[in-house]
Order: C-alpha cells, then sequence, then structure tokens
C-alpha cells in the first residue's frame, strides 16, 4: 500500500494505494486526508522515521486555508528542521514566468453538472512577477497572503515550506500545473472558460436585467409624479411591460440559483436524490426565464424600429437585449439546465 502507483511527473509526488505521496523537509511521507460535514482529517506517515502523525479538526475555522496543513507544518518544521539547496534561477526565468501564468482549473471538478461554477470559480490563477516569481492566488499562507513561488529550473518552482509545483505539456499540447499533492492536476484554460472573463460577464448581464427590473417601477413612480405620460401604442406598452417583467424573472432565477448553490454547499447532507425536485423546480424556473427573453429581444427590435424613440432609449433596449444573451450564454456554459442531477 506504500508503494508508489502513479505520477504525474517523476520528481513530484505520486499516488500509492490509500496513501499519497508528500515527500518534504528530506524525508519520505505518504499520507492520506479527508472531509467531512463536520470533520476534517489528516494522516501523515514519515516511513524513514518511523513515525506517524494524525489530526482532526470538528471545524475548517475560517476556511481561507487549512489549519491541519499548518499545524502538520509546523511539526515538521519544530521536528525535522531543514535547509534545502538554494534555489538558483535560471536565465530564462521571467520568460518561463510569463508562460505559464494563466487560469488554471482543477482536474478534479463537476463538469457538465449543474454545480459547474463552483469549478470556474475556483480556478487558480498563476501570476507572473518581475524577477520570474510566481503567485498562485489558490495557496495563501497561514497569514491569509499569497504564498511566491521560486524559480528553480525546468519549469519547477518552490516556496518558503519547501513545497514545489511543476508545470509541463500533457499528451494534447496543453499547459498543465502539478501540485505537490498528487491527487489532482491544474489545467490551463483560456477565453471564454476563464473566471476572470465569466465572472465579468454574469455581473454585466445579470446586473443590467437586475437594473432594468429595479427602475422600472421607480421609472414609472417618476413618470406619475411629474404627470409624464409615455406617447406609445397599446401594443408598444404590452411588450414593454412583458419585457421588463423578464428581465425580473431571470433576476429573480439567478438569485435563486445561486442561493441553491451556497445551501447545498452549507448543508453537504441536502445533496442527495431528495433535494433532486427542488433542483429540477429551479431549472423549470431558469428555463422560463430563458423563454422570457423572447420579450426583450422582442421589445428592443420593436424600440429599434421605431424612429420615434431617442438614440439613447434605443442604446439601453440593446444593452438589455446583450444581457439577456450573456445570461443565456451562462445559463448553457454552466449547465444549469442539465438533464442529469449526478454531480
Amino acid at each position: 500500500m506504500h508503494t508508489r502507483q502513479f505520477g504525474y511527473a517523476e520528481n513530484m509526488n505520486g499516488i500509492a494505494l490509500g496513501f499519497y505521496e508528500e515527500d518534504k523537509h528530506g524525508h519520505h511521507i505518504i499520507g492520506h486526508g479527508g472531509d467531512t460535514q463536520y470533520f476534517h482529517s489528516d494522516s501523515h506517515l514519515l516511513l524513514d522515521s518511523g513515525m506517524g502523525f494524525y489530526i482532526s479538526f470538528n471545524s475548517q475555522g475560517r476556511g481561507d486555508v487549512s489549519s491541519r496543513s499548518v499545524v502538520w507544518q509546523r511539526f515538521l518544521e519544530r521536528y525535522f528542521p531543514y535547509q534545502p539547496p538554494p534555489a538558483n534561477a535560471p536565465s530564462s526565468a521571467a520568460a518561463d514566468a510569463r508562460e505559464v501564468s494563466g487560469s488554471y482549473i482543477s482536474s478534479r471538478r463537476s463538469g457538465g453538472s449543474i454545480i459547474s461554477p463552483i469549478d470556474v470559480l475556483s480556478e487558480a490563477v498563476v501570476s507572473a512577477k518581475p524577477d520570474g516569481a510566481l503567485e498562485i492566488d489558490a495557496f495563501k499562507s497561514a497569514n491569509g497572503q499569497v504564498r511566491k513561488w521560486q524559480p528553480v529550473g525546468g519549469l519547477e518552482y518552490r516556496d518558503d515550506r519547501y513545497e514545489r509545483v511543476l508545470f509541463k505539456r500533457d499528451a494534447a499540447g496543453k499547459l498543465v500545473m502539478v501540485i505537490y499533492y498528487p491527487i489532482l492536476i491544474f489545467e490551463r484554460v483560456r477565453g471564454t472558460e476563464s473566471k476572470n472573463i465569466n465572472l465579468a460577464l454574469v455581473a454585466a448581464s445579470t446586473g443590467v436585467l437586475a437594473l432594468t427590473a429595479l427602475l422600472w417601477p421607480i421609472a414609472a413612480i417618476a413618470r406619475r409624479r411629474h404627470r409624464h405620460t409615455l406617447s406609445v401604442s397599446p401594443k408598444h406598452n404590452r411588450l414593454r411591460i412583458l419585457a421588463r417583467l423578464a428581465a425580473l424573472l431571470n433576476a429573480v432565477a439567478f438569485a435563486a440559483w445561486v442561493a441553491t448553490l451556497l445551501y447545498m454547499f452549507d448543508n453537504i447532507g441536502v445533496a442527495a436524490s431528495a433535494f433532486d425536485g427542488r433542483l429540477r423546480l429551479l431549472q423549470v424556473l431558469v428555463l422560463l426565464g430563458l423563454l422570457s427573453l423572447l420579450f426583450v429581444f422582442a421589445y428592443a427590435y420593436t424600440v429599434w424600429k421605431n424612429p420615434g424613440i431617442g438614440l439613447f432609449q434605443k442604446f439601453l433596449e440593446l444593452l438589455v437585449a446583450l444581457a439577456g444573451l450573456g445570461f443565456i450564454w451562462t445559463v448553457l456554459n454552466w449547465h444549469v439546465l442539465s438533464f442529469g442531477l449526478r454531480y
């Protein structure tokens, strides 16, 4: 059970049977960690020293760093002090750092399922520093600060805890990040797979739809107060009302979707087949919202065809229509309407 069976790179930690390698401080170490909703545990075996270390918490703490990992690191520093050889940065360090910078998504994910947004939002962003070092926002020190990784050559980097990450190309030529825990790797993403692009699009599209719904009654109150009436036909007015209701429905659907995901992750015990009915109702609400966007598109078209409506109003309706398209893309890209509920 202690023998290495698989590894993403020869010079990085690999997987045994029921254990994974986590060599550190000059010692051959294997271990295994696990979590439930209420308990978070780690075990480590220093095979060449005949020593074991086990720790279990009934809380995640603040959740920004792993408390058990901090205790384990401090244990090693106290009882197994280690001074690694100096890191000699290669002459290509700055160029290498620029090459590997970008967004990376974990291979341990629920791709194609209704909770896939969590994977996108959990992407690790690798940033290059002028001296060739890297910062990886997914890995933080006990003080909550992003750890800095120094180049040691061959697209390999080491931090002040002597943990290593390695960048390499997979069989398809795609850049991957092999980390010190061999249970997963991080795969580089580009374009519309990027967390930053996804967040920007979601914020813009849902923000415009929500503001449209919010400002609708405010505009009506302002018109009534100033005794101003809309000079439009009854048909035009009906379509305008339907378009505003569509914006409201999609804003509500998005809020319900986010609230459901957060509830599932705060109460992991509910994520079972008994919860499927609620997820299906959520999908129906989102689908109705998408269908209602036809009114948004139709109203924008009507406004642009009307020569009596000003350019500013036309621009606003175009913006709402584009927000509708952005929301449709988000729903499809994040598999909100996935037929299967396996996650």
